[in-house]
């Protein structure tokens, strides 16, 4: 395998993927470029790490209320 990325941990791709599909299911209203990225990063193996920051932003902002918090 890949190393870990050293600013986070090895199974963050399996978690950003989790926090996707849950988005991807949540009755929330996301722009459609919102709803395309989140299409197109649900099977990723490996997050970039601009994807990464924008997954984290969508966390930020739909965390609560789709109850992932």
């Amino acid at each position: 395998g890949s190393l870990p990325d050293t600013m986070s941990a090895p199974d963050d791709s399996e978690e950003l993927r989790k926090f996707l599909k849950m988005l991807d299911g949540a009755d929330v209203n996301v722009t459609d470029w919102e709803a395309q990225f989140i299409e197109s990063n649900l099977t990723r193996e490996h997050f970039s790490v601009k994807q990464r920051e924008i997954t984290m932003k969508f966390m930020e902002k739909y965390g609560k209320q789709i109850g992932y918090w």
